[in-house]
This record gives C-alpha cells, structure tokens and sequence, in this order.
C-alpha cells in the first residue's frame, strides 16, 4: 500500500505524483485555493476518508505499472 503522509499538502501530492489531480478533482478536493492544506484535512474538508483518497490515488499511479 503506498503511504502518503497525512501532513502532505494537497499542492505538494499533486507535485510528487501528477496523476493523482483527477481522483482529488473526482473527490472533491480543493486543488486551488485549498491546495495548501493537508491533505487529511482536505479530506475531512471534503468527508471522505483519507485512506479512501490514498487507495484511489496508489490505484491510478500504479495502472501504468
């Protein structure tokens, strides 16, 4: 399972891992101006588990793989 640390900011996993814009979009996560949030708060923000968007995001990086 890939570990994203929860202290990350929305901004900083969008730089790491590029692909990962469309499932925070799909989520609901703000991706502009709440860009500079953790990303367990945007996910509270959005109310959705954080291990919900992590799992999502691990999925789509890894399709190409």
């Amino acid at each position: 399972m890939m570990k994203i640390d929860p202290d990350l900011t929305v901004n900083e996993i969008i730089k790491r891992y590029p692909k990962a814009l469309p499932v925070l979009n799909a989520f609901a996560i703000d991706t502009c101006c709440g860009g500079e949030d953790p990303i367990a708060a945007a996910a509270t923000a959005a109310n959705v588990p954080l291990e919900t968007i992590v799992s999502a995001i691990a999925e789509t990086i890894h399709a190409d793989a």
